[in-house]
């Protein structure tokens, strides 16, 4: 996301909770209207502890004040905890597949352990799906 909207890496979410930097020096206008980004930061050796302290509950319920909403982007739910652990915090959860990497158990085990936390599954997004020129496929959608 830093790559897309061209922003600093540096005063993002791991300096947030570990308590280096402000909650508002850390929040990013993007060039499009209303939309603003907290990077991930430097990577601590600890995000699992970080994520699970008081200080990112209380940075959540600061930024559910200050937006109408909130999307954290986390990163795959079997490689790491984190995700686990984040969604545990949110209203709900998008698991997003790929399409040409993902393997189907993988992808059950991980809606698993999303329920498994209580976490509420909003829905799946398929990304990197090969595009099809095929007649009979619906013409309009890309």
């Amino acid at each position: 996301v830093h790559q897309i909207f061209r922003l600093d890496t540096r005063n993002g979410l791991s300096d947030v909770l570990a308590k280096r930097v402000a909650i508002d020096t850390a929040i990013q206008h993007t060039q499009l209207e209303n939309l603003y980004v907290i990077t991930a930061g430097i990577v601590p050796p600890n995000p699992s502890e970080l994520l699970s302290a008081a200080t990112f509950k209380e940075m959540l319920k600061y930024l559910q004040k200050e937006f109408d909403m909130i999307i954290l982007d986390a990163p795959p739910v079997m490689q790491v905890a984190d995700s686990r652990v984040v969604a545990t915090e949110v209203d709900g959860t998008i698991l997003v597949v790929n399409c040409e990497s993902s393997d189907r158990d993988e992808v059950v085990k991980a809606r698993d352990q999303l329920t498994m936390t209580g976490t509420k599954i909003l829905g799946i997004v398929l990304n990197r799906r090969a595009h099809r020129k095929d007649k009979n496929y619906y013409y309009a959608y890309q």
